[in-house]
């Protein structure tokens, strides 16, 4: 790739992420109107809260994670020593799906959902300073502080260690 393509490339992605996280937002806006606010709420009321359980999410996750898998392996072992070998396959595809969902619903929510929702109590805090009434929008300052957090976290070398900030507090 030449240099202008890389650029290109990455002002498409940057567009893409910024469409994608509103077209989201908005969904969740529309849909949940009440766990934005209070996720927001709680955000901004107890930030350093907020930050030791997107932590403790991360290390609680990836633990629980190896512990289904150990407990599958032992399922499967046991199952196997008193010759039910019928009920290994179907241990083992549970244990599977439920670590699936999980993975799921964690990338899910540490790629949007925190994203959104910073983004949103980011665009409130801006209205807010310059005593706008549009800080009570319903989806304006969600697309705000969604398009600035996504702009940020694009910018080299910082912006991955505020993106990941971002995750940790929402």
């Amino acid at each position: 790739r030449t240099p202008a393509q890389k650029v290109g490339f990455f002002f498409l992605g940057t567009l893409r992420r910024i469409v994608t996280l509103i077209l989201i937002g908005l969904l969740i806006a529309w849909l949940f109107p009440k766990f934005l606010k209070v996720s927001t709420d709680m955000l901004q009321a107890k930030p350093w809260q907020s930050l030791g359980w997107g932590a403790a999410t991360w290390g609680i996750f990836f633990f629980s994670v190896l512990v289904i898998f150990a407990v599958i392996i032992t399922i499967a072992v046991v199952l196997g020593f008193l010759h039910l070998g019928g009920l290994i396959a179907a241990i083992v595809c549970i244990g599977l799906l439920v670590v699936f969902s999980m993975t799921l619903a964690f990338i899910l929510s540490t790629v949007w959902v925190v994203f959104i929702i910073v983004g949103t109590l980011l665009g409130k805090l801006i209205f807010k300073v310059f005593n706008s009434d549009l800080e009570n929008h319903r989806y304006l300052p969600m697309i705000i502080g969604v398009l600035i957090i996504v702009l940020v976290s694009r910018v080299p070398i910082i912006g991955w260690l505020f993106g990941f900030a971002v995750i940790l507090f929402g």
